[in-house]
């Protein structure tokens, strides 16, 4: 992320702190400056089964931690900590041991793990495993009219 969009999301997040915009507004406009991160490793050729020891190799040199951290720095993203009694904005090595847990739980029980920003998936049928950052999201569930 270069230093004019760092500078128009702190200013985003400024002007919601005193209070001259809606957070609602403030999210949607950090969302589209930023956008999200993702990354994906696939076993396309299904030669040898998905080695999750590879593929979280894989994932954890590719995924641009560093955009990770300095978003969740900008909108000032606090995590609580086991032991300690104050939130703070995780450091870069904090964010990775995480989405290392998180990819490694979702390798050995399948489907998601989602938690502080970080999301990881795994799809045993198709041999994909992803991890994303998602800084907003917003699910609707539509009721059955049955």
């Amino acid at each position: 992320m270069d230093q004019k969009t760092m500078e128009k999301a702190a200013d985003l997040i400024l002007s919601w702190r005193d209070g001259k915009a809606l957070l609602e507004d403030t999210i949607n406009k950090i969302d589209t400056l930023l956008g999200t991160h993702s990354c994906s490793y696939s076993n396309k050729n299904k030669l040898t089964p998905l080695d999750s020891t590879t593929a979280i190799q894989a994932m954890m040199a590719f995924f641009d931690f560093n955009k990770v951290h300095k978003t969740m720095t900008a909108l000032d993203w606090k995590w609580h900590r086991v032991n300690q009694s104050v939130a703070a904005v995780p450091t870069l090595q904090e964010i990775k041991t995480q989405a290392q847990q998180h990819l490694e739980y979702a390798m050995k029980h399948g489907g998601h793990v989602d938690c502080g920003g970080l999301n990881a998936t795994y799809n045993k049928e198709k041999e994909v495993l992803s991890l994303q950052f998602i800084a907003v999201g917003f699910d609707y569930y539509l009721e059955d009219d049955d």
